[in-house]
């Protein structure tokens, strides 16, 4: 089964490094944002706090709709 981490406009780059670090160790096979509110600066402390995930951190892909992004996948759970 393929499992995919959905962040809607998220903000901040060490969120989203420690995410990218959390779905390595976990086996997530991919990580989408939707319209995420980040910018150059957030990038790198993506970078610096994903450490050994950077190689999944750059495999992140970009939607500008959540429908767009859900349009592949059979079961979805959502939380805020």
């Amino acid at each position: 089964m393929k499992v995919s981490i959905i962040l809607v406009e998220i903000e901040g780059g060490v969120n989203l490094g420690l995410i990218t670090r959390i779905a390595k160790n976990f086996n997530v096979n991919d990580i989408r944002l939707v319209n995420p509110k980040l910018s150059d600066e957030d990038w790198e402390l993506a970078e610096i706090f994903a450490s050994k995930a950077k190689d999944t951190l750059e495999k992140v892909k970009i939607y500008d709709t959540l429908e767009e992004t859900l349009k592949d996948l059979e079961i979805i759970f959502a939380t805020s």
